[in-house]
């Protein structure tokens, strides 16, 4: 047991950051970051060998633990894949590495204590000593990385243009006394999290809600009791529950936000849903006055009534975004042409406008020239042609 729970699966997995951050310049920095988190991990992942003998750790629990070694070092080795001039899968891939390090930590503070805790044995003082030495290798990183793993409101981007009238309608709707829910719907790329964002920032929305909207981003494998532990844990006075199944996870966050929170308004965001999820959001659906809750996803679900369709930027905000990253310093050194057939390329998507202009930045015009022509290759959407680039699709 072990062996499986911190042998060759974690050692794989750090093999396969040192291998590949030394191979891929393009990731180096988020690889080298998520080395010194491994790095801090190890001797916690000893700590729990220890624990086990006494504790006879639950199998699930291992496999568990293995298989996210396992998902890492997958994730790691795929960046070998990132051809270097395509910046999107670049920037797609650069989250995903710092998705997967900030779900880990989450995974040694809260479940893999969870399921020590559920087994008793009276082992509370090691467990606590397992807690205070997670506790301070969450705070270095916090601090190092500005991952935010609780569910505080994230910050916008510098700059943002064609969703004022989105955030608008967007807003009535949610303020809508009727509407318990509303789902932000778009494709990849179009901004949905950025409206997001903008709406949790809105000064009105602030005026109501004040510190009482929590933010959280969702792995395609959600876990709800994790998530549950984040809102919880957001209040500092409160010290994570332990819970015995779904079904108690949900009833402790009810009584979490009626005892304080409540009268207050609340606002839960769910950012980044997937396809699939539909039990999951009417999880969180609670009977409390005041209570709202945003979900973001590039998929629509019908069984909720409200949904708000993110459209594409129009032609003339697609090219003030774009050039404000490629030409930064406000001199066009490329013919108007080529700027706008990239710019029809990014097909009004603010991500792909966003990474393509970063990465076209001072560049000669005979990158222009490549970067126009891969973008029109016959693919008629943004995902075909990020799939044309790689032989299929890499999309998180």
């Amino acid at each position: 047991m072990a062996e499986l729970l911190g042998g060759a699966a974690f050692d794989l997995l750090m093999k396969a950051v040192s291998d590949v951050a030394l191979t891929v310049a393009s990731f180096r920095s988020e690889l080298n970051h998520l080395k010194e988190t491994l790095t801090s991990i190890k001797p916690f992942v000893e700590d729990i060998e220890k624990l086990n003998r006494v504790l006879n750790y639950r199998q699930e629990g291992a496999e568990t633990l293995n298989n996210r070694f396992e998902q890492g070092e997958e994730l790691v080795r795929e960046c070998l894949k990132i051809k270097r001039w395509n910046p999107i899968q670049k920037y797609l891939y650069a989250k995903k590495l710092k998705e997967f390090e900030s779900s880990l930590l989450w995974y040694f503070q809260i479940n893999v204590q969870a399921e020590l805790a559920r087994d008793g044995k009276n082992i509370s003082v090691g467990v606590n000593v397992l807690q205070e030495k997670m506790d301070k290798v969450i705070s270095i990183q916090n601090n190092d990385s500005g991952f935010s793993g609780w569910c505080g409101v994230p910050g916008v981007p510098d700059f943002v243009v064609g969703l004022d009238m989105q955030l608008q309608e967007l807003k009535a709707m949610l303020l809508n006394d009727e509407v318990p829910i509303v789902v932000l719907s778009a494709p990849d790329g179009y901004g949905k999290t950025t409206l997001a964002k903008l709406l949790c920032n809105d000064d009105e929305i602030r005026g109501i809600y004040g510190n009482n909207i929590f933010f959280q981003t969702v792995s395609k494998s959600a876990n709800l009791q994790l998530m549950v532990q984040k809102v919880i844990q957001s209040n500092k006075n409160q010290k994570a529950p332990v819970f015995q199944s779904d079904e108690d996870a949900i009833y402790q966050l009810e009584q979490f936000f009626q005892q304080h929170i409540g009268p207050a308004p609340i606002l839960l965001v769910l950012d980044d849903m997937w396809s699939g999820s539909e039990s999951l959001i009417d999880e969180f659906l609670l009977p409390i006055r005041g209570y709202k809750i945003l979900v973001t996803s590039r998929f629509e679900f019908p069984q909720f009534e409200w949904t708000y369709q993110l459209n594409m930027l129009n032609h003339q905000d697609a090219m003030t975004l774009f050039q404000h990253y490629a030409f930064k310093d406000g001199i066009c050194t490329v013919q108007k042409r080529l700027v706008e057939e990239v710019v029809r390329g990014c097909s009004g998507s603010p991500l792909a406008l966003t990474v393509v202009g970063k990465s076209l930045y001072r560049q000669p015009e005979v990158k222009w020239i490549s970067t126009a022509q891969n973008w029109s290759q016959g693919q008629s959407t943004l995902e075909e042609k990020m799939a044309f680039y790689n032989g299929k699709n890499l999309l998180p």
